[in-house]
């Protein structure tokens, strides 16, 4: 390790920005670095301060901080007062810096929801700008101590009116990635998954395991849980099948406490014609049904199905059967959240209009496993596609399986599902490879043979016919 002639060594150090500069100043024989209160006052009066920058001064260069490696001439140079008591930084170039931008992301990092999203937002950050990111884990007092030394932006995860309220008073640019309160009442920029689309295809997962009618139980005082519950309505219209709710949901506020609901969800599940597929808001309500039906002792998920939301693995795991979920796309979010906060930050404007970044993916688990059919040898076909459409698997085999003839299948399939063998095994297929394609980055070789598919020429084939896209596009609309 170099050292310098006054003895203080050169190079990388760890510790604190703060720290580096005040052993620097102390080494050279300099005056003390002022303190954070002294140059917040010096800011305030509009007052700026000089530095004596030279061999051994703090360095921000090539992503790290550090001493300066090389000793240079020193330069009485006059730097304006920087925001957290940074008056500067002398760069190897000769320049003085501003620090990176301090981005404030408020978001629940105890859900899988707000994690992902943080990931996201980091993402951005690392590919595009130098932010320093902070989190307050939703916690006020640790928020208004970061809005005291100061911050550049805030994503926050504005999930009741206080912290909004408190946001709005920093004067900095804001971007929302909560849903729990109406777009229309938050007075900055929202992004956020489409509610709408994740009801959608919740329900239209218990519709082709043949649920005769479906449920939704929410809470209508949330945003989002009358948005999905929008979702589930248009697929049970589509199917022509009905739609139950419990009464006490129909009213906001009716429920006020997760006691109250528990005993509703028990009052509700009691009366319910069976089989039934179940649609919750979240995954707690989700866990919720399941443990009622469990003590009601209905049987998950030969009479009733449930689905929840959001695929928090806390929460999905928590139960037996594991609870079949939504898994909103929180890292699209979050990338997306980021791209509107750096153009408000280089002055630009805010969209009009919300954000939603797609309804998200459906994860399959055992609380959903069950085909309600009222033919036993479709219903068995049916479930041993499922379990092994990753496979080499023929319509023979499934036959033998089932106990009857290829023909009397096809028939049976044609009769009840106005479908064939063939056809079904093809949709699962096609499931389980779009799955792999927006989650993993694995080549299309691997993609198509793990997903039954003798070769990635007829997965891309199939792909076309079925959807009219390609593998590729998929793939895009999870990394955009």
């Amino acid at each position: 390790m170099r050292r310098h002639a006054s003895g203080f060594r050169l190079g990388p150090h760890r510790g604190s920005p703060t720290a580096l500069r005040r052993r620097s100043a102390r080494h050279l024989g300099r005056q003390r670095v002022p303190s954070r209160a002294t140059a917040r006052q010096r800011r305030g009066k509009g007052r700026s301060s000089e530095r004596r920058f030279g061999p051994g001064s703090l360095a921000w260069g090539e992503g790290r901080w550090g001493c300066v490696e090389k000793p240079s001439p020193q330069v009485e140079t006059e730097v304006d007062a920087f925001p957290y008591g940074f008056f500067g930084f002398y760069a190897q170039d000769g320049s003085v810096q501003r620090p990176p931008p301090r981005i404030v992301v408020s978001a629940d990092l105890n859900s899988d929801f707000g994690r992902g999203v943080l990931l996201g937002v980091a993402d951005y950050a690392s590919h595009q700008e130098r932010w320093r990111l902070v989190s307050d884990r939703l916690n006020p007092d640790y928020f208004a101590y970061l809005m005291r030394t100061g911050v550049d932006g805030i994503i926050v995860q504005a999930a009741d009116p206080l912290l909004i309220r408190r946001a709005l008073k920093t004067g900095v640019p804001v971007v929302n990635f909560s849903t729990r309160i109406a777009p229309t009442e938050i007075p900055f920029p929202t992004v956020g998954p489409d509610n709408r689309a994740a009801g959608r295809l919740a329900a239209q997962h218990l519709v082709d395991l043949h649920q005769p009618r479906l449920a939704f139980i929410g809470i209508p005082r949330h945003y989002y849980s009358r948005e999905r519950r929008a979702g589930v309505a248009t697929v049970a219209r589509d199917a022509g099948i009905p739609l139950l709710e419990p009464p006490e949901t129909r009213v906001p506020g009716r429920v006020s406490t997760q006691e109250e609901g528990r005993r509703m969800i028990r009052r509700f599940l009691s009366r319910l014609p069976l089989p039934c597929g179940v649609v919750t808001c979240n995954d707690a309500v989700g866990c919720d049904t399941v443990e009622a039906a469990s003590a009601l002792g209905l049987r998950v998920p030969d009479d009733i199905a449930v689905v929840g939301m959001d695929d928090n693995a806390t929460e999905c795991f928590s139960v037996w059967p594991n609870l079949t979920s939504i898994q909103l796309p929180t890292r699209a979010i979050g990338r997306e959240a980021a791209r509107i906060l750096h153009r408000l930050l280089r002055g630009g404007r805010a969209p009009r209009a919300p954000i939603w970044m797609g309804g998200g993916e459906l994860v399959a688990r055992a609380s959903s496993n069950h085909i309600a059919l009222s033919d036993p040898w479709v219903a068995r076909a049916l479930r041993h596609m499922r379990d092994h459409h990753t496979r080499a698997l023929s319509v023979p085999e499934i036959a033998r399986v089932a106990g009857i003839s290829r023909r009397a299948l096809e028939q049976r399939f044609s009769q009840l599902l106005n479908s064939s063998p063939a056809r079904e095994l093809r949709k699962l297929r096609l499931s389980h490879a779009r799955h792999l394609l927006r989650t993993t980055s694995l080549g299309m070789d691997l993609v198509a043979e793990r997903s039954g598919f003798s070769s990635a020429r007829q997965m891309s084939e199939t792909f076309r016919e079925q959807t009219g896209s390609t593998p590729s596009s998929q793939r895009q609309m999870a990394n955009p």
